[in-house]
């Protein structure tokens, strides 16, 4: 280690690095103003091999990270698409007739209030289409109890409605 004090000395810098027996060293000097030296030799091997462990760490680190990243992604994607899933089901099932079918709500979603809206939507649509039949179905009793041909045509002069006296017609 007296070679490093040495070169340290030597140097303008009052830093030095020299080999010493197949091992690195540093050296750092600073004369104090009584005339003494303040000299600090450190060994650089040691903090190589410090390096090496903290790079395996940060590696095992960043590939925790990056897993736990896919982890939360594949969560939020999931919470995010599942509300959109149900809404394609439920609204296959509206065009195959069943205005029944209802999306199911998951409270605290961002699309609380889509669904919400959505629903009363297909009630409404659902009790407009009961009481169309229900007028139908009066429509059909009233002309069926008269005497008399009634035939409804629309604005093409398609029939669209005829009581049973008149088709005796």
């Amino acid at each position: 280690s007296s070679e490093a004090f040495k070169a340290s000395l030597d140097n303008d810098t009052g830093t030095a690095q020299v080999m010493i027996a197949g091992k690195q060293f540093v050296s750092a000097s600073a004369q104090l103003e009584d005339g003494g030296w303040l000299i600090g030799v450190s060994q650089l091997a040691p903090m190589k091999g410090y390096l090496d462990v903290v790079g395996q760490n940060l590696l095992l680190i960043l590939a925790i990270l990056f897993a736990g990243g896919i982890v939360v992604v594949f969560y939020l994607t999931n919470y995010i698409l599942e509300p959109l899933h149900d809404f394609t089901r439920t609204t296959a099932q509206l065009a195959a007739g069943d205005l029944s079918s209802k999306v199911k709500l998951n409270k605290h979603s961002e699309f609380e209030g889509l669904v919400e809206n959505f629903n009363l939507l297909m009630d409404q649509m659902d009790t407009m289409r009961i009481d169309s039949l229900g007028s139908q179905s009066q429509l059909e009793s009233i002309l069926g109890s008269m005497n008399s041909g009634v035939i409804a045509v629309d604005n093409n002069n398609k029939i669209i409605i005829f009581n049973p006296f008149a088709r005796k017609l």
